[in-house]
């Protein structure tokens, strides 16, 4: 394998080794499997969500993923990475720390999230139809939910360089993107 190899070229080596056993776990709070899924699958998941995003002109643009932990968080990272999507994950937030996810948005400026349906459930009961959210326009890729971001609340588009994976946000000592 070459030094310089990516994430991803290193998942196909793996899933031409051992593409039907499963070695990806989730374990719960007890150690115990609460969910698994082997290479094979998730290469295929990944691939289809890529496609959406690609068919979706999302390639170079920042997309929120919204997941709590789960093999889905993984397999839309992975998604995104395969269309060469920009993804920014967050923690689901709750009523206390709702202003950092619209500080986030106002930020990044993403084009939309990718999550699920409890995920979207939460974030209505906590947010009302928060405007930014074109929840009328969400799509379900499997059980991946894609709700985009309406336009008029993105201004100016943010110049990245060529090949950025993902933006991670940390709080620091302000709590603030």
């Amino acid at each position: 394998m070459r030094a310089n190899a990516s994430l991803l070229d290193r998942f196909e080596i793996n899933l031409q080794k051992k593409t039907n056993i499963d070695k990806i776990f989730l374990l719960n709070d007890r150690g115990l499997i609460k969910q698994k899924i082997n290479y094979s699958n998730l290469q295929s998941s990944a691939r289809d969500l890529s496609i959406f995003l690609q068919q979706n002109r999302l390639d170079n643009e920042r997309v929120l993923l919204l997941f709590p932990s789960s093999i889905d968080f993984l397999l839309s990272k992975l998604g995104c990475f395969y269309a060469k999507t920009i993804c920014v994950p967050l923690n689901i937030p709750d009523n206390k720390n709702i202003d950092r996810l619209k500080q986030v948005v106002a930020s990044c400026q993403p084009k939309g999230i990718l999550t699920n349906i409890d995920t979207i459930n939460a974030l209505q009961e906590i947010m009302g139809n928060w405007p930014a959210f074109a929840l009328e326009k969400a799509i379900t890729i499997d059980r991946i939910v894609y709700v985009p971001i309406r336009d008029q609340e993105i201004s100016n588009k943010i110049t990245l360089p060529d090949n950025v994976a993902f933006i991670q946000y940390t709080s620091g000592s302000t709590f603030l993107p």
